[in-house]
């Protein structure tokens, strides 16, 4: 997944850089770049199967006359992952740039400057790395320049930074911006934006990709739950297995006391059908297993996944008993829902064990509502999901 860090930095015509042009060539190819692209390699480590991160390292003089502040430069100070400010020189088009992007951005911004004492009074209180052109200075400033850099990518990578570098965001504690390509919200109790929805879901398009690579789980069927569920299994299904397997959506109809238990559903799932589905699968894979993958966006008190296990179990009969079925969601309000649900997860699955050794998915959110206004809720809690109904997640081992 491609990465834009964008650097608006002094062009070199002007008295900000002794060497010109040349030395803001040089400060560009031989400090900021490096320092870019070891820290993104140092986090793709840390990350490990969670997906790579391919930063794209672009700057002003890249985009337009030297000098020019244009639209191009605008959108990427607005939608760059992480933007880096030379201020040497106190260059004014630099300092506006600065400004539109604490005044849009929450995060991702990092300041760097040769001489902290040439900024301004009002400017030296903010985080600012301090680097040398100059002879031994080079390799150290790329080192403290990586450091900055991979803090701040753990810290957007947080479902939830507490931590913000604009100082619009620190006065402004209920400011909200959104534009075309980007949201920033406020706090924990506000939205999931939609870079972290995307982030969640690339995060799972490459686990189910690298367990299908390895010949370690791949579904006979893929079922979402209602819209939000249909929406990522039909992401996944593209994405991953290529349109080859067989996507069922069920309509979770909440205002009734069985939520799946309607004419819609009850059309679709028969034993009869999902039978002869994994059927044809199972032959065209030689294979007795019957996986089922259960996709849906949020789980909050459990109660949607539960009515759809009793409801499966009364449709399908003893057949039921032959699934092996498996759940995957975006995101999830407690950890101990987490915990109740991990007998259905695939880190349970047998076969991938040892593949999840290596990391944990953490789906855990502390917002409130997905980018598209459906509520997270996180109330009573199922506490014990083989507990109730009959229902025993080892028989669907």
């Amino acid at each position: 997944m491609k990465k834009t860090c964008f650097v608006a930095m002094p062009f070199g015509m002007g008295a900000e850089y002794g060497g010109k042009r040349r030395e803001s060539d040089f400060i560009f190819n031989e400090i900021i770049k490096p320092a870019v692209e070891a820290a993104f390699a140092r986090f793709n480590q840390q990350r490990e199967a969670q997906g790579r991160y391919e930063p794209q390292v672009l700057r002003e003089l890249d985009e337009g006359s030297p000098g020019d502040i244009t639209i191009s430069i605008i959108e990427h100070i607005a939608k760059s992952y992480i933007t880096i400010v030379d201020l040497t020189g106190r260059n004014p088009n630099v300092f506006f740039e600065l400004g539109v992007r604490h005044a849009l951005r929450r995060n991702g911004t990092i300041l760097i400057v040769q001489d902290k004492e040439q900024l301004p009074f009002d400017i030296r209180n903010f985080r600012i790395v301090e680097y040398d052109p100059l002879f031994d200075g080079i390799n150290r400033s790329r080192v403290s320049l990586e450091k900055a850099i991979l803090r701040t990518l753990e810290i957007l990578e947080e479902p939830s930074a507490s931590i913000t570098d604009s100082l619009v965001f620190q006065a402004l504690a209920d400011l909200q911006v959104s534009g075309p390509g980007f949201f920033e919200g406020v706090s924990a109790s506000e939205g999931v934006t939609w870079d972290e929805y995307w982030n969640r879901a690339m995060q799972i398009n490459n686990i189910l990709s690298q367990l299908l690579a390895a010949g370690l789980y791949e579904p006979h069927i893929i079922m979402g739950i209602s819209n939000g569920g249909l929406f990522i299994a039909d992401t996944i299904l593209r994405l991953v297995y290529a349109s080859r397997i067989p996507l069922i959506c069920l309509w979770a109809y909440r205002s009734m006391e069985n939520y799946f238990d309607n004419a819609v559903n009850n059309a679709i799932v028969t034993r009869e059908n999902l039978e002869e589905i994994i059927r044809i699968k199972r032959n065209d894979r030689k294979e007795h297993e019957a996986r089922l993958l259960i996709m849906d966006d949020v789980v909050g008190t459990q109660r949607t996944f539960r009515q759809l296990i009793s409801y499966l179990q009364g449709r399908l009969g003893e057949f039921y008993h032959e699934l092996d079925l498996r759940f995957v969601f975006l995101f999830c309000t407690r950890t101990d829902v987490q915990e109740d649900l991990r007998p259905f997860l695939l880190s349970s699955y047998p076969k991938s064990r040892a593949f999840f050794h290596r990391y944990e998915l953490n789906p855990i959110t502390h917002k409130s509502a997905l980018p598209y206004w459906k509520n997270i809720h996180s109330g009573e809690v199922w506490k014990k999901l083989h507990a109730d109904e009959n229902i025993n997640p080892a028989e669907s081992l």
